[in-house]
């Protein structure tokens, strides 16, 4: 029997290693949206677990116009800074009982199909919340709570990155745990509450809801980079003021004259060329409204990874079921890589894919990427805020 148990652990370490681990890869990189897909992937700038990025600004000092027989400009360099910051530990795991490695001895192709259907289950996943980090700060936040009191049905401020399913950590916003480990049972939409289990809980309006054990360990995002004065990949914005975004507040109907200024702010500020805007699906079908109102064709082109999008001119537009409700950004891709220190890959530094649970009787594979999001040129980026949606 031992033996028949390793034959199947052999068979399932070797399916991961050759078969399973390059459509992985293909699909985390290019199913987790649109952006993440175009975003260019680079270890060039990762040392150790550090990423290192090079950022320039202002202008040269060596420009200048002289009298015929005067002195030429004093040459100056360029400013520079460098932003340092650590990567972030990105872990998705598979767990294959003994009671199945065992069952399966006599059906190779039952064990086939129980490996392919959890690596599909662990990328759709994965997917889901690399596509979800791409629009938060970094501290993992997917909801503030209610004031709630002794209950286990919580209302919440949004739903949108909450799922049934989900396992949970209900926070101080420190960081401070007043609930972990929760399961969201099930999602109500229209009020905004979630059902978990376990004891009942109180909460106040400033407490957070993360997935667990992810509090201060998510990407940094979009949230992070368009937030005007806080700190970013370790610069301090509240004095260097040259690495915070271009925001407009709109407050009002989406048109193609606002849009337009954003992208020329961008241009007027760091020479960027935008070329790719995202917004959420209310702000997205106020881009329909306009585009119908002044009777205009919506153009469609298709990006990699196989999206089908809107176009605005020749840009790009995407709707983001993770964006938040009434923003729309205006992005230069060139300024945006996600650093890694490598592929994703097994965990198997000691030889071993497949790993003994401690305490259960099931071995577990665990998958991971060791990266972050850069975004080098800020002030290249505009944020429209405040539109209408539809």
């Amino acid at each position: 029997m031992a033996a028949y148990v390793g034959s199947n652990m052999a068979n399932a370490e070797k399916a991961l290693k050759e078969f399973f681990i390059e459509p992985a890869r293909t699909q985390l990189d290019e199913r987790s949206g649109p952006f993440l897909a175009e975003m260019e992937k680079s270890t060039k700038e990762v040392a150790g677990f550090q990423i290192k990025m090079p950022i320039k600004y202002g202008r040269s000092g060596g420009i200048g116009n002289r009298a015929d027989d005067g002195d030429t400009p004093e040459p100056q360099a360029r400013k520079w800074e460098h932003a340092i910051w650590n990567t972030k530990n990105i872990f998705a795991t598979i767990r294959l009982t003994d009671k199945l490695l065992k069952a399966s001895r006599n059906d190779k192709y039952a064990f086939a199909n129980q490996l392919a259907s959890q690596m599909e289950d662990i990328i759709i996943d994965a997917n889901d919340s690399l596509r979800r980090q791409l629009f938060g700060d970094g501290s993992g936040k997917m909801a503030t709570c209610g004031v709630n009191t002794s209950v286990n049905l919580l209302t919440v401020d949004s739903v949108q990155y909450l799922q049934e399913g989900q396992v949970i950590d209900i926070l101080q916003s420190d960081g401070t745990p007043i609930a972990e480990g929760r399961t969201i049972l099930s999602r109500d939409k229209a009020n905004n509450q979630i059902l978990i289990d376990g004891a009942a809980v109180t909460t106040a309006a400033t407490d957070i809801i993360t997935l667990a054990g992810n509090y201060n360990m998510e990407l940094t995002g979009m949230d992070a980079v368009f937030n005007s004065g806080s700190t970013l990949y370790n610069i301090d914005r509240s004095t260097h003021k040259w690495f915070d975004p271009n925001v407009k507040a709109l407050n009002g109907e989406l048109d193609e004259i606002v849009m337009q200024e954003m992208i020329d702010e961008a241009d007027a500020e760091m020479g960027s060329q935008i070329d790719f805007i995202m917004c959420g699906y209310g702000v997205a079908r106020a881009f329909q409204y306009n585009q119908l109102t002044y009777k205009k064709n919506i153009d469609y082109t298709t990006l990699k990874g196989g999206y089908k999008v809107m176009k605005y001119g020749e840009i790009p537009l995407t709707r983001e079921k993770y964006e938040k409700p009434g923003v729309m950004r205006f992005l230069s891709k060139e300024n945006w890589k996600l650093y890694r220190m490598g592929d994703w890959d097994w965990m198997a530094e000691d030889g071993a894919i497949l790993k003994k649970v401690s305490g259960k009787a099931a071995y577990e594979a665990v998958l991971v990427m060791y990266a972050d999001i850069g975004c080098d040129k800020v002030r290249g980026q505009s944020l429209l805020t405040g539109i209408t949606e539809h």
